[in-house]
C-alpha cells in the first residue's frame, strides 16, 4: 500500500467553524453558493485562529478589507435562516479547500486548519480576499517562513480598472 493511502486526513475544528460560517456569510448576502471570498469572511468571522492573526501581523486591516469582500457579494436579500441546506460550495471553494488538504500533507500534517484554507487562498489566486490580499504583499511564501510585512512594499502596477475598483478601501495598514 503506497504511504499516500495510510495518511488519513481531516478537517480540524477551526476549519469546521471556518465553513459554518461561510455559509452563514452567503446566506447573510443572499448567495446560494459559498464562494471562497465567503470562506475568507467566514475566517475572519472566527478570529481566533493561527490564519486570522497571521493577517494584522502582517499589515492587514482586517475590519477594511473584510468591508471590501462584502461590498462585492451582497444582493438585494439575504437568505432566510432555516434554508442552509439550500447552499452548496461553489467549484472554485471545492477546489480551494482540496488546495488546502494539499497544503497541510505538503506541511506532513494530518489536520486541516484555517492557515492550510489561507494559503490555499493565496495559491488559488481567486476572488475579492485574494485581490485584497496580494494588494497588501501577503504571499503564501512570506505566511510559511513567518515573515512580518516590511515597514515599506514598492506599489505594484495595476490596471486601471482593479485601481479604481479598489481605491476607495485602503485594506493595508
Amino acid at each position: 500500500m503506497h504511504a499516500i493511502y495510510e495518511q488519513k486526513m481531516k478537517i480540524s475544528t477551526e476549519l469546521e467553524t471556518i465553513i459554518d460560517f461561510a455559509i452563514e456569510e452567503a446566506m447573510r448576502t443572499g448567495c446560494f453558493s459559498v464562494t471562497p471570498d465567503h470562506l475568507f469572511l467566514g475566517l475572519l468571522r472566527e478570529g481566533k485562529s493561527e490564519a486570522f492573526r497571521s493577517l494584522p501581523a502582517n499589515g492587514v486591516d482586517t475590519r477594511s478589507l473584510k468591508e471590501e469582500v462584502e461590498e462585492e457579494l451582497f444582493a438585494e436579500q439575504g437568505i432566510p435562516y432555516g434554508n442552509e441546506d439550500s447552499i452548496v460550495l461553489s467549484r472554485e471553494s471545492e477546489n480551494l479547500i482540496n488546495l488546502a488538504f494539499g497544503e497541510a500533507l505538503k506541511h506532513g500534517e494530518s489536520e486541516v486548519t484555517g492557515m492550510h484554507m489561507l494559503c490555499a487562498l493565496l495559491r488559488q489566486g481567486q476572488g475579492n480576499a485574494y485581490n485584497g490580499l496580494k494588494r497588501c504583499g501577503l504571499s503564501v511564501d512570506r505566511i510559511d517562513k513567518g515573515e512580518k510585512r516590511p515597514e515599506s512594499i514598492e506599489t505594484p502596477v495595476v490596471d486601471i480598472s482593479t485601481l479604481m475598483r479598489f481605491a476607495k478601501n485602503d485594506v493595508c495598514s
